[in-house]
């Protein structure tokens, strides 16, 4: 179901920023990425940032890795206008772009280890499950946090409230990324589905009563997903 978002989301990290960390050929220009998106991403979400130095400290990684890559679709654009450009010009609307994507896949694949975790028998197993599904919880509660406070509106898509520093094709980059991200949660209720598991008492559970448990949540949030609820809910952008 939503596995998808953590499929897509790398991709179009992928897809979209990484050659242009490596314009001036020799690396630094990743560490300006990751610097410059990190600051906006404290700056849009400071409850968030103080959740989890860890998440944060990962996530500073990972800006910095997925600007660091031989792959993008801007490669003709910074032919055109000059390989400096697309790190001094970025606006807001460029750093959320970059934030929502790299976040949302971190995000996405935290929580998922943690869904899948509280109701792994091998885990379970373990004499110290409460202690690992603790860290996990951690991960998973914090990057949700990001995600939140990151995931854009429909009007936000509709309106941008500010243009790209990459002219034209920034902006369609940030709303091809927006719609993907909108979409992928507004259709199952993501965000919901991701809080019902954090928020569940798991550790009251005994390991033999966990799989019925989490279904019983994912039963619980199916009338969210189904496709009358969506229509009322989503916007199409299609």
């Amino acid at each position: 179901m939503f596995k998808a978002l953590a499929i897509v989301l790398p991709s179009l990290v992928v897809a979209s920023v990484a050659s242009i960390a490596q314009a001036d050929g020799d690396g630094p220009r990743a560490n300006f990425f990751a610097d410059a998106v990190w600051s906006y991403v404290e700056t849009t979400c400071p409850v968030a940032v103080q959740a989890s130095d860890e998440v944060n400290s990962e996530l500073h990684e990972l800006f910095a890795e997925a600007t660091d890559s031989d792959q993008s679709i801007f490669t003709s654009m910074l032919e055109t206008v000059g390989k400096n450009v697309a790190s001094f010009q970025m606006s807001d609307l460029d750093k959320d772009g970059i934030a929502l994507a790299i976040v949302g896949a971190y995000g996405v694949n935290a929580q998922l280890e943690y869904q899948n975790a509280v109701r792994d028998q091998e885990r379970l197993a373990a004499t110290d499950y409460l202690d690992e599904e603790v860290k996990l919880h951690r991960r998973a509660d914090a990057s949700l946090s990001f995600m939140d406070c990151l995931w854009p509106p429909a009007a936000k898509i509709s309106q941008p409230p500010v243009a790209s520093g990459w002219g034209a094709q920034g902006d369609r980059l940030w709303r091809q990324i927006a719609i993907t991200v909108y979409e992928a949660n507004c259709e199952i209720a993501y965000l919901k589905l991701s809080r019902s598991f954090l928020d569940a008492d798991f550790a009251d559970v005994p390991p033999p009563d966990r799989a019925v448990f989490a279904q019983t949540l994912l039963e619980a949030h199916e009338p969210l997903a189904t496709a009358e609820a969506v229509a009322e809910r989503c916007e199409d952008f299609s």
